[in-house]
């Protein structure tokens, strides 16, 4: 399965932002500053974390107990996926749900993770690229 786009909407149903994945086998998140020695801009809470919970959303993770009590819990992800014939769907979850909608059929998690054989340990790796972390931190959610 790949995640080809990933759409964040409100409880209004008002889309806040659509991020468009590239056709390979690795992305990256990174936060960009522009002006380094402006230190009011800096690459704290643009949203690199919330996107990383999203895409992890959309790859079957169980609900994030901070997302589900926070401000955006009512929030909803909709994302184009392809699966492993190449064949795209639309996959609708919101951040404070267990079940998830696949191209308008609500099914669960589990269900989900087996038809689109996702592989939940394979996600249990994160690269951190400062100086504080290490190279290779685990990441328990």
């Amino acid at each position: 399965m790949r995640i080809l786009s990933i759409s964040l909407y409100n409880e209004n149903d008002e889309l806040l932002r659509t991020v468009n994945l590239t056709n390979n086998e690795l992305f990256l998140v990174y936060g960009n500053v522009k002006k380094p020695k402006d230190k009011k801009k800096t690459i704290n809470s643009i949203g690199k974390t919330l996107f990383l919970k999203m895409c992890n959303y959309i790859l079957g993770s169980k609900c994030d107990s901070e997302l589900t009590k926070s401000v955006i819990a009512n929030y909803y992800i909709i994302s184009e996926i392809s699966d492993s014939h190449n064949c795209n769907h639309k996959v609708k979850r919101a951040l404070n749900q267990k079940s998830i909608t696949v191209d308008e059929i609500e099914i669960q998690l589990d269900s989900y993770i087996e038809i689109y054989n996702i592989d939940r340990r394979l996600l249990s790796r994160q690269v951190r690229l400062y100086p504080k972390g290490s190279l290779l931190g685990y990441n328990k959610t």
